[in-house]
C-alpha cells in the first residue's frame, strides 16, 4: 500500500511537457491519435512514442479510444499496479 500511496503522489504531480523536447513527427502523430479523444493528452502521447514506453494512465476512455486506434503502449495504472 505504501508504493501506491508513493506513486500517486509522483504521478499527480506531472503536469506539463515542453513540446521542444519532442519529435515532430511524434507530436504529429500524437494528435491523430488523440483526436476525438483528449487532445489535451496529446503531449502524454507524444512522449510515450519519443521514449518508446508504455504510458500510464487512469483515463479508462483515453486507454479504450488509443487502443480502438491500434495504439497499444498504453495502460491503465491500477492494472500497472496490480501487475508488479
Amino acid at each position: 500500500m505504501q508504493f501506491r500511496d508513493f506513486a500517486y503522489r509522483v504521478f499527480t504531480r506531472i503536469n506539463f511537457i515542453p513540446e521542444f523536447i519532442l519529435q515532430a513527427n511524434s507530436i504529429i502523430r500524437a494528435k491523430e491519435l488523440c483526436k476525438n479523444i483528449y487532445i489535451k493528452d496529446t503531449n502524454y502521447v507524444a512522449l510515450a512514442i519519443d521514449m518508446n514506453l508504455t504510458l500510464l494512465t487512469r483515463d479508462i476512455k483515453l486507454q479504450k479510444g488509443l487502443n480502438k486506434k491500434k495504439f497499444k503502449d498504453v495502460m491503465l495504472f491500477n492494472d500497472f499496479i496490480y501487475n508488479i
